[in-house]
């Protein structure tokens, strides 16, 4: 490999280099989401790739796929929060990271958690009354920014704790965050089953795509196949209070922590069921 390349390749933390299975993603240089659409599926690499390589070259960024290798990343957007809340001080030590808004990433092994969990206060309220978001768990199909990778307001994701990465349980580390109000996501394979039995057997649920029935106003964020906007119907005073996964056909409203596939959004379009009322399997 060229000397320029294998350089380039040092960008990846050594940390993330023990884990052989890991697999990285190219975020653009200014740009905090992976590049193409097909980053969870298809357009990710090994360490060492070529294409990986030169990217970083370039002076490109990178994302850490989590799920993969048994990785999991709390990535904490209110620290001080979680620090009133006591999570913080409950947490194993392990490799952290500083985030370019100042948030932290803590990097863990948890071979059990295949999910994502989004992270909501108990108490306090955002603008539309919903629960603060805190944060997520990133699991399976998600990915953080990699430490060493520069935000677009130019801050580095800087590690602040280089501690080998520690494992945990999926118990333990529930039982830290539960304090936390955890807002359920679509479980796809309970989606479809649910849709599968409400249509009697058939798979018209699935046959229908959901971004040609359900698709944010005013998109704020796009991470590979998840896009957040503004509710269609009822709108939002934050921005982004929906989210259409299209790989997984489903969508969700963190406003009512309701959702569903297709079916379920043209029920709620057409005034069948509210919005609030929408659940996988709820027409049956």
């Amino acid at each position: 490999m060229d000397r320029a390349f294998e350089r380039a390749l040092q960008k990846i933390h050594p940390r993330l280099r023990e884990f052989p299975d890991l697999r990285f993603d190219v975020i653009l240089r200014g740009q905090k989401k992976p590049e193409g659409l097909r980053w969870s599926t298809e357009a990710n690499y090994p360490y060492g790739h070529p294409v990986l390589a030169g990217y970083l070259a370039e002076g490109h960024n990178y994302g850490v796929l989590t799920g993969i290798g048994g990785l999991v990343v709390l990535d904490i957007d209110d620290t001080a929060r979680l620090e009133a809340l006591g999570i913080i001080g409950r947490l194993p030590e392990t490799f952290t990271v500083k985030t370019g808004r100042g948030g932290l990433h803590f990097y863990y092994i948890c071979q059990e958690l295949k999910q994502k969990i989004i992270l909501e206060d108990p108490a306090l309220k955002d603008s539309e009354d919903d629960p603060m978001h805190l944060g997520e768990l990133q699991a399976l199909g998600q990915q953080v920014v990699g430490p060493g990778s520069i935000h677009p307001n130019s801050n580095i994701y800087e590690v602040i704790l280089d501690r080998p990465i520690a494992a945990i349980t999926k118990s333990n580390l529930l039982d830290i965050i539960a304090p936390l109000k955890q807002a359920d996501v679509v479980d796809e394979d309970k989606a479809k089953a649910s849709r599968s039995r409400t249509t009697r057997g058939s798979s018209l649920g699935d046959l229908i795509p959901i971004d040609q029935v359900a698709w944010p106003k005013d998109i704020k964020e796009h991470c590979g196949s998840e896009v957040r906007g503004s509710h269609p119907l009822h709108g939002s005073t934050s921005g982004k209070n929906f989210a259409v996964n299209t790989s997984k056909n489903c969508w969700h409203c963190f406003r009512h922590k309701s959702g569903g596939g297709p079916l379920e959004w043209i029920a709620v379009m057409k005034g069948i069921i509210s919005c609030q009322d929408a659940r996988p399997g709820c027409l049956r």
